[in-house]
């Protein structure tokens, strides 16, 4: 119970500081771009004037630093963020589909079958046999159910497909590529993990930006 107690609250922090992060870090790329100069500040209803308009920039790096560095440590102590396990659960799921399919087309080539629509082919059954860096073995069976007609009726018999075939490095590797892609693009994950950091630096790059390139320019 405390254990949970303990996650729920990182996880809470983190959704704060991801918000307090996204939210200056806006601020300030929206302040130094436009050259914003602020006359005055809203306190509870109460309208202050700023006359030292030097500190101002300084202040608001300094709360940047600090918003940065805070959602960075409960970054770091979110127990699991998902995303390996999400790339590896869609490397494995494109290798067993791989595999089946290479399958499906042996039984049917071997049976000489010209009518797959007679067919309906089950979920496989599946597993790795052998695991190296840039080779994987896969093994299956599934059932492949024919229906054929009789008289007015329908008949069904069973039949099992069993396979095993290697995955190369060539179909390690797309299929490594296409994981990633499902993660980035397909997932919540790395949008709500990762892209606060994407967000954070813009500032940096534009102060780094204005600072050197335009002063050359």
């Amino acid at each position: 119970m405390e254990s949970f107690s303990q996650n729920n609250g990182v996880t809470n922090g983190f959704i704060r500081q991801r918000r307090n992060l996204i939210v200056i870090s806006l601020c300030l790329l929206v302040y130094d771009s436009f050259g914003l100069d602020l006359e005055k500040v809203n306190i509870f209803g109460n309208e202050l004037n700023v006359q030292n308009h030097d500190l101002l920039p300084t202040a608001l790096w300094i709360i940047y630093a600090y918003f940065f560095i805070r959602y960075y440590q409960y970054f770091n102590d979110l127990y699991d963020r998902g995303i390996i396990t999400k790339y590896r659960i869609q490397v494995n799921k494109l290798l067993i589909n791989w595999a089946y399919a290479k399958g499906k087309k042996d039984y049917i080539i071997e049976n000489n079958i010209n009518d797959t629509s007679k067919y309906k082919f089950g979920v496989p059954e599946s597993h790795f046999s052998e695991i190296e860096t840039w080779k994987i073995t896969i093994e299956g069976k599934a059932s492949a159910i024919i229906s054929t007609k009789i008289n007015n009726g329908l008949a069904t018999n069973n039949d099992l497909i069993t396979f095993r075939h290697v995955a190369n490095w060539a179909v390690i590797i797309r299929f490594k590529i296409q994981s990633i892609f499902h993660v980035c693009f397909r997932t919540h994950l790395v949008s709500e993990y990762y892209l606060p950091f994407i967000i954070a630096i813009t500032p940096l790059i534009w102060r780094l930006y204005k600072s050197f390139w335009l002063t050359s320019a």
